[in-house]
């Protein structure tokens, strides 16, 4: 340790110096203040506007999917009307047995002189047919009359087959149906025991398997069809009619 006056020498050489030493205040290393984090940003994609390119791809997205769905609809109909057809059409080619009891001829319109039109007409051959091989079997000739038809339809059916060698014990008529569905409801109530009853059904191919349905709907249990013709030119119209019908009597309950 030097001595005190050794060391007050040295401060008096170099005041400046030593009194700054002396007077300069001890600092310590705090940590950095910890900074409070940036206020929450939106995602950059807020508040821009879209770019042309993907406006662009939207729109064409927009556009195949409505061109796909356009082109589908209709290639879809064309496919169940297809569908459909074949499935009608094939219940209008089967053969019924030959032990039916009852046969039950469907109406259809009949002409202002009161004769039977062509659709009619061919029920009523398919009909006398079978009733001239089966001679124990019964007609049931089931219509009744529109608003611009001079007589029933039940009428005129038993009339044209009465001209044609068919015996009038034979033929029972139902003269106040006006649909397929009272036809055969009607027709029902015109035969005892129609559980036991071995029944068929009289009408056009395309009309055929919608009469079965409505049939088996209504408790026919011993049913078959006897199909008769129909006109090639109008059955186009007609599958699409009994494609609609099938629909509009499925949301009535009948089938």
């Amino acid at each position: 340790m030097p001595p005190p006056l050794l060391a007050h020498s040295i401060v008096a050489r170099c005041p400046r110096r030593c009194l700054w030493a002396k007077e300069r205040p001890q600092t310590h290393r705090t940590h950095r203040a910890h900074r409070p984090p940036p206020p929450h940003l939106p995602p950059a994609s807020v508040g821009k506007q879209p770019r042309m390119g993907t406006m662009e791809s939207s729109r064409e997205t927009e556009v195949t999917v409505t061109t796909l769905f356009l082109l589908a609809a209709p290639l879809t109909v064309v496919l169940v009307y297809c569908a459909a057809s074949i499935i009608i059409m094939r219940a209008g080619r089967s053969a019924p047995p030959e032990d039916l009891e009852y046969l039950i001829v469907l109406g259809a319109m009949v002409r202002p002189d009161g004769l039977p039109t062509r659709a009619l007409r061919y029920r009523l051959e398919a009909a006398r047919s079978y009733l001239a091989e089966h001679p124990t079997a019964i007609a049931i000739v089931s219509g009744g009359q529109g608003s611009d038809e001079p007589v029933s339809e039940a009428a005129a059916m038993a009339c044209w087959l009465a001209d044609r060698s068919v015996g009038s014990e034979r033929i029972i008529q139902e003269s106040a149906s006006t649909t397929t569905a009272e036809n055969l409801s009607l027709s029902a109530q015109l035969m005892p025991g129609l559980r036991k009853r071995r029944v068929g059904i009289v009408t056009n191919d395309f009309h055929l398997y919608r009469s079965l349905l409505i049939a088996r709907k209504q408790g026919f249990q011993r049913v078959w069809g006897v199909p008769a013709a129909s006109t090639p030119d109008n059955r186009p119209v007609n599958l699409a009619r009994e494609c609609f019908a099938l629909i509009k009597n499925r949301i009535q309950g009948n089938l």
